[in-house]
C-alpha cells in the first residue's frame, strides 16, 4: 500500500524529521484535507493563540496529485483560523502543490518561529533553509521572480509580514486565502516555500486508470456547469444565477439583489474584458480569466471577489473590480475577508458608528485604503483585523435589517421550476400558540385537517385520548369560538414597506371582532403523560382556549364518558417514532376494546400502521390516506350509530 511521506519542520532549530504515516492513519483519513484535520487535532496544544509560535502549519497534497486526474494539481493548508480561533482548511491551486508531490514529499509540518525571514526550499526531498531579509517587504508577483521559473512556489506578501488577520499565501497567481494562512506564515517569518522534482506518482494499473480519467474528464466537459458555465464565464458566471435567486451579496448583505449585477457578471466580462481562457494544472475546465489591467495580462476575479467588491459594496464598474483583484493577490490580502470588511466599514460609517472614510457606492480612494491595509498603516491597521474583531471594538454584534425580508422560495419538478415571494415566513402550518412541543408533534394544519374530514360540529363532545400537545383539542376550540388560524403569530409582509399598515390592521381588528363565544362546548385531552398535559395546557392559554378545553392525565385504558353521542379524534403512537411496533400493536388491540362499548361515538384514529384494522378488531365504516409529514398515514373513520333527528342541534 501506497503510505504519504510527511517531514515535521522545527523553525526553532531548522531540524527536519520524517513524520510517518501509519497505514491505519491513512486508511481512515484519506486525501489532503481531513488527513491535514486529523493531524492538526493531534499536534496542536488546545487554547493555543493562532499565531504563536508553537502553532501548527500544515501543508500537504491528496493521493491522486501528481496522476493527470482532472482537477488533483491542488494543495491543501491547515492550521488554527487566525480570525476565528476554528479549524481552518484553505485550498489552492497553484504549482506547488505539484512540484512539492514530485520532489518526494505528500505533506509538510512546521512548527516553530524563525528568528530572521526565510526561504524553505524542498528540492528532490531534501529541505534547504535560506535567509529571505533581501526578500521581505516584496509583494507576492515580485519575489517569486527570485526563484525559477520551474520551480512551485508559496510566498507571502506585505499583508502577512504584517499581520493581517485575513493575509494569504499565493501560488503563482493562484491564492490560499480563507483564514489567515498569510498571516501565519508571517508570523513564523517563513517568505516562501518553495519546491521541485521529477519523481513520477507510481499509478497501480494505469491502463484502467487512463480509461476511468477520460470518461471523468467527458463528464465534466458535457455537465452544464463546469463544461459550460464555467467554461464560457468563469465562477463569475454565477453572479446573474445568484442574483436571479435573491442569493447575490448586496449592500454588507442587507439585500441579495443588485440591480446592476449584469454590468459586473461573468457574461459581461467574456463579452467586454476577457483576453482569454486558462486553468490549474490537469484541469479541463479552465474556468481562469485572463484580464488586462494596467497594460498587463492578469488573472481576473472568481465570483467571491465580484460579488463582494461589486454588489455588496454598491459598485459596478468591473474594470475597477478587475484591477483590486490584482491589488489584493500581489498584496496577499483574501478578497473574500478583505470586501466583507470594508463592507462592514461602510455600514459602520452609513449607521454614525465610526468612519474609516468609506462610503457605499464609492471606490474613489479605495485602492490605496487597501495598501494601507496590507503594510498595516494607521486606523486601517484596524480594518486588517476583520470584521468580527470590529464588530466587537465597536459594540455591534447585530447590524438590524431595515424594510422586511424578501424570501424567494424556488421549487423544481421534472421541468416545471415556480419562483415564489415568502409572505409568511415561518411555515403557515404554525399557528404561533405551539410555543413547546412533545416528542414528534402534529401540524397544527393536519390535525384542522382531520376535524374537518371528520365533520365534527362546536355542539359535538370530542375526546382525544392521545392528546400530547394538544395540537387536535386547541385546534377544535379555535374552530369553534371561530378565532382566524395565525392570530397568535405574525407573517413576513407586514414589515415590508409597500404593504399598507392599515390594511394589516384592519383585517386583525376584523378577525377578533368575528370571534364568538360558545355557551356550550365540550372538548377533552386526555394523556399518560403529565408532562405532555403540562405542555398543551401551556399552548391552550398561549392561544386564548384554556378555558373551553379540558386536560386530564389520564391512560387511554381509563377512557369513559356519560355524554350519549361524540366523536374520538386522536393520533396514537405508530411504532415508528415514539414506542417500539410491538408495543404499539399492543396498544391499538387495547383501544379496540376499551372504544366497544362506546357504539353511538364515532372514532376517527390516525396511523401508519396498514395492519390497524385486524388490531383493532373492526373494518373501518372509511379510510383516507394521508401523510404526517413524510410518513403515510392512514385516517381510519367509524361512524357511531345516527343520532335522533329530536336530538341534534341546528348544525348537525
Amino acid at each position: 500500500m501506497y503510505l504519504p511521506h510527511y517531514l515535521k519542520i522545527n523553525l526553532n532549530n531548522q531540524t527536519v524529521v520524517p513524520f510517518p504515516i501509519d497505514e491505519a492513519m491513512f486508511s481512515q483519513y484519506l486525501g489532503g484535507k481531513i488527513l491535514g484535520a486529523k493531524l492538526l487535532y493531534d499536534l496542536l496544544p488546545a487554547g493555543l493563540d493562532p499565531l504563536s509560535p508553537d502553532a501548527v502549519l500544515i501543508v500537504n497534497t491528496g493521493p491522486m496529485n501528481g496522476t493527470g486526474a482532472p482537477s488533483s494539481s491542488r494543495f491543501n493548508m491547515t492550521f488554527k483560523n487566525v480570525l476565528t480561533g476554528g479549524i481552518a482548511s484553505s485550498n489552492c491551486g497553484g504549482q506547488f502543490g505539484v512540484m512539492l508531490k514530485r520532489a518526494g514529499v505528500d505533506g509538510l509540518i512546521i512548527t516553530g518561529r524563525s528568528e530572521k525571514p526565510v526561504t524553505i526550499a524542498i528540492v528532490d526531498g531534501e529541505v534547504t533553509f535560506t535567509d529571505a531579509t533581501a526578500l521581505w517587504g516584496l509583494d507576492t508577483e515580485a519575489v517569486q521572480t527570485h526563484f525559477h521559473k520551474q520551480y512551485g512556489k508559496l510566498v507571502i506578501g506585505p499583508a502577512g509580514e504584517n499581520g493581517v488577520h485575513y493575509a494569504c499565501a499565493v501560488s503563482g497567481e493562484r491564492v490560499a486565502g480563507r483564514g489567515g494562512a498569510g498571516a501565519l506564515m508571517g508570523s513564523k517569518r517563513i517568505k516562501a516555500l518553495v519546491a521541485f522534482g521529477t519523481k513520477k506518482q507510481p499509478i497501480y494499473n494505469k491502463p484502467a486508470f487512463d480509461r476511468y480519467v477520460k470518461q471523468w474528464v467527458h463528464f465534466l466537459k458535457s455537465h452544464p456547469m463546469t463544461g459550460r458555465t464555467l467554461g464560457r464565464y468563469g465562477s463569475a458566471g454565477l453572479v446573474n444565477i445568484a442574483n436571479a435567486n435573491n442569493a447575490l451579496p448586496t449592500h454588507n448583505f442587507k439585500r441579495g439583489h443588485f440591480e446592476h449585477a449584469d454590468a459586473i457578471s461573468g457574461e459581461t466580462l467574456a463579452e467586454t474584458l476577457l483576453v482569454k481562457n486558462s486553468g490549474c494544472i490537469s484541469c479541463p475546465i479552465r474556468c481562469e480569466r485572463r484580464v488586462m489591467v494596467n497594460d498587463k495580462e492578469v488573472k481576473g476575479p472568481e465570483y467571491e471577489t465580484v460579488g463582494l467588491f461589486g454588489a455588496n459594496i454598491d459598485n459596478a464598474d468591473l474594470s475597477w473590480i478587475n484591477a483590486v483583484n490584482y491589488e489584493a493577490d500581489i498584496l496577499g490580502l483574501d478578497t473574500i475577508s478583505l470586501g466583507g470588511t470594508i463592507a462592514f466599514a461602510m455600514e459602520l460609517q452609513e449607521r454614525g458608528i465610526t468612519d474609516f472614510g468609506l462610503s457605499f457606492g464609492n471606490t474613489d480612494g479605495l485602492l490605496h485604503v487597501i495598501r494601507q491595509i496590507a503594510h498595516g498603516k494607521g486606523r486601517c491597521a484596524e480594518l486588517g483585523m476583520g470584521s468580527k474583531w470590529l464588530s466587537e471594538k465597536y459594540g455591534v454584534e447585530w447590524l438590524p435589517e431595515e424594510k422586511g425580508d424578501y424570501a424567494i422560495q424556488v421549487s423544481i419538478l421534472k421541468d416545471e421550476v415556480i419562483v415564489a415571494l415568502d409572505a409568511s415566513g415561518t411555515g403557515l402550518h404554525k399557528r404561533g400558540y405551539r410555543e413547546i412541543g412533545t416528542e414528534a408533534p402534529m401540524k397544527e394544519t393536519l390535525a384542522a385537517g382531520l376535524l374537518i374530514i371528520s365533520k365534527w360540529r362546536p355542539n359535538i363532545p370530542l375526546i382525544d385520548p392521545f392528546c400530547g400537545s394538544g395540537t387536535i383539542v386547541i385546534e377544535a376550540a379555535l374552530m369553534a369560538q371561530n378565532i382566524a388560524p395565525g392570530l397568535n403569530r405574525t407573517f413576513a409582509f407586514v414589515d415590508w414597506e409597500w404593504i399598507e399598515d392599515s390594511l394589516y390592521k384592519a383585517e386583525r381588528t376584523a378577525a377578533y371582532g368575528a370571534i364568538r363565544q360558545e355557551e356550550e362546548i365540550s372538548i377533552q385531552g386526555y394523556d399518560k403523560d403529565p408532562k405532555a398535559i403540562r405542555v398543551a395546557k401551556h399552548n391552550a392559554e398561549v392561544a386564548g382556549v384554556d378555558e373551553v378545553i379540558h386536560l386530564q392525565v389520564r391512560d387511554v385504558e381509563a377512557f369513559s364518558t356519560k355524554a350519549p353521542f361524540g366523536s374520538i379524534i386522536c393520533n396514537p403512537p405508530y411504532g415508528e417514532r415514539l414506542n417500539a411496533l410491538s408495543e404499539a400493536e399492543a396498544l391499538y388491540r387495547l383501544m379496540g376494546r376499551v372504544f366497544a362499548p362506546y357504539t353511538t361515538w364515532s372514532k376517527y384514529i390516525l396511523t401508519s400502521h396498514e395492519g390497524f384494522e385486524a388490531l383493532y378488531g373492526e373494518r373501518a365504516t372509511k379510510n383516507r390516506k394521508l401523510y404526517n409529514g413524510r410518513i403515510k398515514t392512514y385516517f381510519y373513520q367509524y361512524f357511531g350509530k345516527r343520532r335522533p333527528s329530536s336530538e341534534k342541534g341546528p348544525n348537525q
